[in-house]
């Protein structure tokens, strides 16, 4: 059960890094009409939300697993 919680919250803190990104630059554009920065930082940002969002996807993949093999009976231990 401890390995489902440690993923569980793995990737909560995928979605919610994301999520404060996100955030970030809908502030920015409410706020001043446009991007404060530059189209580098932008896009750099913007890269991580994906990063961010693609190893959440990934941490979801793992905790499926991991709550199937607790119903089968086979669960592993899983590096975090």
């Amino acid at each position: 059960m401890t390995d489902i919680l440690n993923i569980q919250d793995k990737l909560s803190q995928h979605i919610e890094q994301a999520k404060a990104i996100v955030d970030y630059l809908a502030a920015d554009i409410a706020c001043n009409d446009s991007f404060s920065a530059n189209k580098d930082i932008i896009a750099n940002t913007l890269w991580a939300v994906q990063t961010l969002l693609e190893n959440a996807s990934n941490s979801q993949g793992e905790l499926f697993d991991a709550i199937k093999e607790v119903k089968n009976g086979t669960q592993k231990n899983h590096k975090n």
